[in-house]
């Protein structure tokens, strides 16, 4: 349900900071999804939150949990980060992983980006 590909983010500590995420729904309608960002053990000190968001002016309009995602869809969100210690520019490894996930566990599209302080 995701692009590919990927995006060296960068951002200083306890500095809030966002990006915006576009999804295309090109499989079945899903129910019961979440965006969830999952966080590599490298990275000890990030604060996470994500919104659903109007594709049209970007304002948030929701939680990005409990989704329904129907055929041909274009759902968009905000993903704020807020790293709480130094994160090494190493893109390798100090990644965040970009799920969506539904009802059953499934996920059903990821996008991952590098993240650093530096």
């Amino acid at each position: 349900m995701m692009a590919t590909g990927t995006l060296d983010y960068r951002t200083g500590v306890g500095n809030a900071t966002a990006f915006a995420v576009a999804t295309s729904n090109i499989g079945a309608t899903a129910t019961g999804v979440s965006f969830n960002v999952v966080v590599p053990s490298s990275i000890t000190g990030l604060v996470t939150q994500v919104n659903q968001t109007n594709p049209t002016t970007g304002a948030i309009i929701g939680p990005a949990s409990g989704l329904t995602i129907n055929v041909g869809a274009t759902p968009t969100f905000a993903v704020f980060l807020t790293p709480t210690t130094p994160i090494a520019y190493d893109p390798t490894n100090n990644r965040i992983t970009l799920q969506l996930v539904d009802d059953t566990g499934k996920v059903i599209g990821a996008q991952s980006v590098a993240i650093s302080t530096t």
